[in-house]
Order: C-alpha cells, then sequence, then structure tokens
C-alpha cells in the first residue's frame, strides 16, 4: 500500500491517512522561519485543514509517494526538497510518542512493527 501527497492534500488528510496505513507512528508537520540569531527555528504547523501546498515553495505538479519501504530518512528529504516542510516521524511506546531520529534509516514499515512491539510490552 500507498500514499500519495499532492499539493491539494490537507495536511490532516496525511495525517489520517498516514495513521491508518502506519498505526504506531504519527508524523508531524514544521514550517522553517529565519531566527533573528540567524539559526533556522521550526514552527509546528496548528492548522490541519490546510493544504499542504500553501507552504513553502513547492515544485510545479510534484507529488510524494510514501510506501512502507521508505526510511525516515528518506521520508524527511523528500518533504523538504518538494515541499520545503519539516516533517517527524514518532513512534508510539505505550502511552508516548518517541522521536525515531536515532533509526530514521529504519523503514516505515519496521518503524510500526517495532512500535507495535513496544506497546504490547508495555501495555
Amino acid at each position: 500500500m500507498k500514499i500519495i501527497i499532492n499539493p491539494d492534500c490537507k495536511f490532516s488528510a496525511i495525517q489520517n491517512e498516514f495513521n491508518t496505513t502506519f498505526p504506531f507512528l504519527k508524523i508531524d508537520f514544521f514550517v522553517q522561519h529565519p531566527s533573528i540569531h540567524s539559526k533556522t527555528t521550526k514552527v509546528f504547523i496548528k492548522n490541519s485543514d490546510e493544504c499542504i501546498g500553501h507552504y513553502g515553495q513547492r515544485l510545479q505538479n510534484e507529488y510524494i509517494e510514501i510506501w512502507p519501504h521508505t526510511t525516515v530518512k528518506e521520508l524527511v528529504l523528500l518533504f523538504n526538497k518538494v515541499y520545503s516542510l519539516s516533517v517527524q516521524i514518532l513512534r508510539c511506546s505505550g502511552t508516548v510518542w518517541l522521536e525515531t531520529t536515532v533509526t530514521d534509516m529504519w523503514s516505515l514499515e519496521k518503524q510500526n512493527k517495532e512500535g507495535e512491539a513496544l506497546s504490547k510490552k508495555i501495555n
């Protein structure tokens, strides 16, 4: 199964489809803003009813395909390249969500299976 994201997709729809496909993972979106201290800061996108194409620069008619074998690192790079957005993938571990930065070379499928296993052990 794959998820196709185009500029007209709403953030909420992407999050729902992502969570349906990978129930032990969560995707959050951030827009990068220059800071007064010359560092770039990430700002969480709160309005999930907006279309993804509304933010940042986008490549005309570009879309993203998310497959179970896509790694977290690949997905992060894709969103940045295509939509100039930052994304963060979180994995469920019982009742908490953990960042997947240490395991970003794992596929989404492996991340999801790990989240399921951790959640079963804790519950």
